[in-house]
């Protein structure tokens, strides 16, 4: 998902605002020496001065790359054979592992928060990012049965208001006067899917 923000503040200066992300679903795999992962992730990007900052692929719409990273919190979740998660531990920092899962569904529910500096004479590209992965070793199929709700808000905005691009994302604050919010803003992302993919030995699938 993708869209664009803008705050305002009472004296036009930046100030620090806090999003929060969570995570929760079931998880599973069904092969007995791999593993499935799943995991969410928001980034905020300066696109100031830029009419469009999307580009069309063979996959649909993308982010054109040239963007500068303002800040960006990632959730990460796995399940499977031990060995698997141990060695992928090694480059990935997952929030949470259950290991020798095959067959079985395990639930999470993790939360993160990213903080940044909000510039009113800015625009904010914001990217919101879900995926699942199987893998495993074995002759067959792998697959991973993945259901999730992401849910991303402000859960502080130190008197400042902020305006979506499309109106949809968040709630739509308007360019008024700043004023506190008395709850957090949130907008929630419903996913449900089987992945799988056969092959002799390694097999991988993901979706967005």
């Amino acid at each position: 998902m993708y869209d664009t923000l803008s705050f305002a503040t009472s004296n036009n200066s930046p100030t620090s605002v806090t999003m929060s992300l969570s995570l929760e679903g079931l998880l599973s795999n069904t092969s007995p020496d791999g593993y499935a992962t799943s995991d969410t992730s928001i980034s905020i990007y300066d696109i100031t001065g830029y009419s469009s900052w999307l580009e069309e692929s063979a996959y649909g719409l993308g982010m054109v790359t040239s963007f500068t990273k303002v800040a960006t919190a990632a959730i990460n979740f796995a399940v499977g054979d031990q060995y698997w998660l141990d060695l992928l531990n090694q480059w990935v920092s997952f929030d949470d592992m259950a290991y020798d899962t095959t067959g079985q569904t395990y639930s999470f529910d993790l939360t993160k928060s990213l903080t940044f500096e909000a510039d009113p004479l800015k625009t904010y590209g914001i990217r919101i990012w879900t995926s699942a992965d199987a893998n495993g070793s074995n002759e067959g199929i792998s697959a991973s049965d993945f259901y999730n709700t992401s849910e991303v808000g402000f859960t502080e905005l130190n008197g400042a208001t902020f305006e979506s691009g499309s109106g949809a994302f968040l709630a739509n604050q308007g360019s008024t006067a700043p004023v506190a919010t008395p709850e957090p803003s949130t907008i929630l992302l419903l996913g449900a899917g089987l992945f799988g993919l056969v092959a002799v030995r390694r097999k991988r699938a993901a979706i967005q």
